[in-house]
């Protein structure tokens, strides 16, 4: 669902129910809010060429590329552009190797292979689709804790990303 079709926040029940009736405890108008939610940050793809994704939103679309990451700027197994509009942001992510002829030496991290390994069997079962719906919220842990408490599947949890010359996330 585009994030135009979200609104702000639900709709509120208690103008829907009588005046004369106590507002339900597990009504929306009564609810905590989800803790810290703001709304959509960006949508990351998954592609088999992020240069030419990008450049089609940008000639399309009218994005403009925002931050790149390829060669150029050390990465060596994967190239992202992040590409914007306005409040619309996508980041489109493509493996610039392939895992399965890396030599024995390669210095990569055991995290960037188990990353190209799972880059590489999602485009060959799926093609060029979404890999993750990003949220912007102020605290990451109590979103995560809430949505786990309400059911949800959780992948892995919230963890911090560092990089020495560009700080963390």
């Amino acid at each position: 669902m585009s994030p135009s079709a979200i609104t702000d926040s639900p709709p509120s029940l208690q103008a829907a129910e009588p005046v004369d009736q106590p507002v339900s405890v597990n009504s929306l108008a009564v609810q905590d809010p989800f803790p810290s939610f703001h709304g959509y940050d960006h949508v990351t793809w998954w592609v088999g060429n992020a240069k030419q994704a990008a450049s089609y939103y940008n000639t399309l679309f009218g994005m403009t590329i925002i931050a790149y990451r390829g060669l150029e700027t050390g990465s060596r197994y994967f190239a992202s552009y992040l590409v914007g509009k306005g409040d619309v942001r996508f980041v489109f992510t493509s493996p610039l190797r392939s895992h399965a002829h890396l030599p024995a030496d390669e210095p990569i991290t055991d995290e960037d292979r188990a990353l190209l390994i799972e880059m590489h069997a999602h485009l060959e079962r799926h093609g060029d689709a979404v890999k993750d719906v990003c949220f912007e919220v102020d605290d990451v842990e109590g979103v995560y804790a809430r949505a786990v408490d309400q059911g949800a599947t959780s992948i892995a949890p919230p963890r911090v990303l560092s990089e020495k010359q560009h700080g963390s996330v």
